[in-house]
């Protein structure tokens, strides 16, 4: 993820919500964690998603399964959330 972003920029925005008086990233983790690194990033992008609480996990759930990047354990544990809480 560095060398990508490093090579090619950052090519799609993270995605948060504005949740208990901050800021709350939904999408773009692994990016984040890349950029920390990089000097030459001093911030990453991200737009602002309005979204309540059940909102957000479908959110996480759908934004990271498209690109097939969650594991069935964290796609277990949201969808759980989702049944039990929402």
């Amino acid at each position: 993820m560095a060398r990508s972003l490093e090579r090619y920029g950052q090519l799609s925005p993270g995605v948060v919500c504005w949740r208990q008086e901050r800021y709350e990233r939904i999408d773009g983790f692994k990016r984040l964690g890349a950029v920390r690194g990089l000097a030459q990033m001093p911030h990453l992008p991200a737009r602002l998603m309005e979204a309540d609480e059940r909102t957000a996990k479908a959110a996480i759930y759908g934004l990271n399964r498209a690109g097939g990047r969650t594991r069935e354990l964290e796609q277990a544990w949201i969808i759980q959330s989702l049944v039990r809480e929402d």
